[in-house]
């Protein structure tokens, strides 16, 4: 991981977090972050998105089968 973000600063890429993307126009994007929109020129966009784990089917079974295992990032 310390390479990849060494790699990130050396290449001078702009990283955005907490950030909603909103908009995409040739060369460039608007995005929101903390209620402020802002337009940004740029030529590639690299989105990683977060999902929360569904637990539904594990809570089903519990009880029902022996052993259950999660696997998660």
């Amino acid at each position: 991981m310390i390479m990849l973000n060494k790699l990130i600063v050396e290449s001078k890429i702009t990283t955005l977090t907490n950030t909603k993307l909103t908009g995409v126009e040739d060369g460039r994007i608007t995005v929101e972050s903390n209620g402020v929109q802002s337009t940004l020129d740029c030529n590639t966009v690299v989105l990683a998105i977060k999902f929360r784990a569904n637990n539904g089917l594990e809570e089903k079974l519990k009880g029902k089968v022996k052993d259950i295992v999660t696997v998660s990032e």
